[in-house]
């Protein structure tokens, strides 16, 4: 095989068992600190979901600005988002058990009824607060388009 194939080969090989190790390493961290690495991991997804839509959304904002929102919704997703569903599904887990298809229809609709609402409500009031508005600004805007 040319030089070139043999290295290609090489490094698509080392990145497939440095993802093993990641995920062999993550897993492990679930298993060991579940609400820590839960928020981390929404906390990161929560930063660079918000970075992805300034940019989808043609942000004007200076690039401090936009550091600063995606970090207040990183915020919300590490601090509420990722133990609040930790404790929930573990609780969903608890008191539905299985993985059947009643089980999951069951979970479905509990967390649809119950808490989803529950999450966008208070993630709304969460980031609306980060961003300075008042609790009765929050409320109208709940009652309006939420509730």
């Amino acid at each position: 095989a040319p030089p070139s194939t043999v290295t290609s080969t090489r490094r698509r090989g080392a990145a497939t068992m440095a993802l093993r190790g990641f995920i062999t390493w993550y897993n492990a961290q679930l298993a060991s600190k579940p609400y820590t690495t839960k928020a981390v991991g929404t906390g990161a997804t929560y930063f660079a979901s918000d970075l992805t839509a300034q940019a989808v959304e043609g942000s004007a904002l200076a690039p401090q600005d936009r550091a600063t929102r995606a970090l207040k919704f990183s915020a919300v997703g590490g601090l509420w988002v990722g133990p609040l569903l930790t404790a929930w599904f573990g609780v969903m887990d608890r008191f539905v058990p299985g993985r059947g298809v009643r089980a999951v229809a069951t979970k479905l609709l509990v967390d649809q009824v119950i808490q989803g609402p529950l999450m966008i409500g208070s993630m709304f009031a969460l980031c609306a607060s980060l961003n300075g508005a008042s609790v009765d600004a929050i409320r109208e805007k709940l009652d309006a388009e939420l509730y």
